[in-house]
């Protein structure tokens, strides 16, 4: 009914009637957008009169927001109206695009294959590829010895809980290689020497690998040329040219000599024997194609005194051939024993002059004492040799000896260190004196530990650093203790809520969902139901 209807129906006068209030029904409208958008401008719709007035309209979702359904609530705001019902709408979050690319490469055969790495092209709220719960995978069929082409780089697997993900395959050019050119080094060497060690160059290129050379010769090859042959070897490189070399062999220098001789006037003539020195291969006098001759002017009768004693004549086919004449010594000699003393010194310590004694009789010149023994030598014994050299008396006897090299002392000394009680214990260092000759514990033939009673749970205090077990070939060792220094835990042992709650790190990364505790996570600064609290 109208107005004048309902006034005449009930006889209401003009001065008494109040109109009806009419419904009306205001509802917002719902939407949908991309996550990492802005929200849009939300409007809204009226049924059933006119509005006096603008409704309050709020939605919870921010640019940040994860994908999901969020309520667009809409109240009455700066509305007049009376008898007024308001609809809320729906803003739906959906997957923002992302692009996932696996680029463009290039490389030559034979390198090593790149590095593929993914460019993403669609993150949202300055995210990057961390936000992803599955990283992308980039695969090829190509590899470092694939012939040169175009080959396909394929990616896929990405996951993301706000993106839709789609891919763009990329691609491989591998081109040829650069030529190279190995050539082996040619080289002289004498007979019954050992080959050298065969060198070659490089041009075109790096080379991955070494090559393989090989040369049939040995130090029992005779006199000649022979090739030295390079090839591939664990060469990785394509495209590459081997050049060969040449060994060539030469005759090896030997001497002769006709030896040094001692009698006593009247006694018969000695027997003269060449003394060979530069046989190669433990090769003998037997490999000569003509055998030397020794002669010489004395006789048995001669007067006491020195007489050459020539050598010549010898050939061989591998061999330099040079004399050294030697001498007969007519004499009447007494028997002399020279005898060097024997010694004992640490490790890495010089050798002592060494001393020797003679007895019956005066000597003649002085005579030669070697030891290979040298400071770097190891725990050992040693002969010192003792020869004739420069003694020029006959029917001498040389007595050698012993130099004993004993261990060095080493001293172990663990270094102190410290930590806070309830942290693990630190990796315990070590540091050594006594080390000789340049020596480092990587001579150590078992490396020596450090180790103490305290645990995490260990109170604060100082606990002993206890060092035993090592051993060397040269060194005898001691240990010194050193000290780890506890000290009190001063930090917050756990924070707990009444409460299941959120906890995110001050990035909003989510570190514990639905948790009452904070025990156990690293210090720093975390957001909690939109506080930051600090565990220390």
């Amino acid at each position: 009914m109208n107005a004048d209807v309902w006034k005449n129906f009930w006889n209401i006068s003009e001065m008494d009637y109040i109109p009806p209030v009419v419904p009306i029904t205001v509802t917002v409208k719902s939407y949908t957008r991309p996550y990492g958008d802005e929200n849009p401008e939300f409007e809204y719709t009226v049924e059933g009169g006119e509005l006096k007035g603008a409704p309050a309209i709020t939605c919870s979702a921010t640019k940040e927001s994860p994908v999901g359904e969020y309520a667009i609530e809409i109240t009455a705001g700066t509305v007049e109206n009376f008898n007024v019902t308001y609809v809320n709408g729906t803003l739906t979050v959906e997957k923002a695009p992302l692009t996932v690319k696996a680029g463009d490469y290039t490389m030559k055969q034979g390198d090593p294959m790149p590095e593929f790495a993914a460019t993403f092209e669609g993150f949202k709220n300055d995210e990057t590829s961390e936000v992803l719960t599955k990283q992308p995978v980039l695969t090829t069929e190509a590899t470092s010895s694939s012939a040169p082409g175009e080959y396909a780089v394929k990616v896929s697997g990405a996951e993301a809980q706000n993106y839709e993900i789609s891919y763009v395959e990329g691609k491989l050019t591998i081109t040829e290689a650069d030529p190279i050119t190995v050539t082996v080094k040619s080289y002289t060497r004498l007979y019954g020497d050992d080959n050298p060690e065969f060198e070659y160059t490089v041009e075109g290129g790096e080379l991955k690998g070494a090559p393989a050379i090989i040369c049939s010769a040995s130090k029992e090859s005779p006199v000649g040329e022979y090739p030295i042959e390079i090839a591939a070897g664990t060469v990785e490189n394509f495209n590459v040219t081997y050049v060969n070399g040449t060994l060539t062999v030469e005759k090896a220098p030997l001497t002769v000599k006709a030896g040094d001789y001692t009698m006593k006037q009247g006694d018969p003539m000695p027997e003269f024997a060449a003394i060979f020195d530069g046989f190669k291969n433990d090769e003998t006098s037997e490999v000569l194609t003509k055998q030397p001759v020794l002669t010489t002017e004395a006789t048995s009768s001669s007067a006491p005194g020195e007489y050459a004693v020539k050598v010549s004549g010898a050939e061989a086919q591998n061999y330099e051939i040079s004399y050294v004449e030697g001498k007969l010594t007519i004499t009447e000699a007494d028997p002399i024993t020279v005898t060097v003393k024997s010694y004992t010194r640490l490790y890495g310590d010089d050798n002592p002059e060494f001393e020797y004694t003679v007895e019956g009789g005066e000597l003649k010149g002085a005579p030669a004492i070697i030891c290979s023994a040298t400071k770097e030598s190891p725990v050992g014994e040693y002969a010192i040799e003792i020869a004739a050299g420069t003694v020029e008396n006959f029917n001498v006897t040389y007595v050698n000896g012993i130099l004993t090299v004993e261990k060095a002392p080493l001293l172990v000394i663990a270094n102190d260190c410290q930590r806070v009680q309830f942290e693990e214990n630190p990796i315990f260092t070590l540091r050594y004196e006594g080390f000789l000759n340049g020596d480092t514990e990587d001579v150590l033939s078992v490396k020596p530990t450090a180790s103490t009673s305290a645990t995490v749970d260990s109170e604060a205090g100082e606990y002993e650093i206890v060092v035993s077990g090592g051993e060397a070939e040269n060194y005898e060792l001691s240990y010194q203790s050193g000290t780890l220094t506890v000290y009190p835990y001063s930090g917050i042992a756990g924070v707990t809520f009444e409460h299941p709650v959120n906890v995110y790190s001050i990035q909003g990364v989510p570190v514990r969902l639905q948790t009452t505790s904070l025990y156990g996570l690293p210090r720093g600064v975390y957001i909690v139901e939109g506080r930051k609290v600090t565990v220390k």
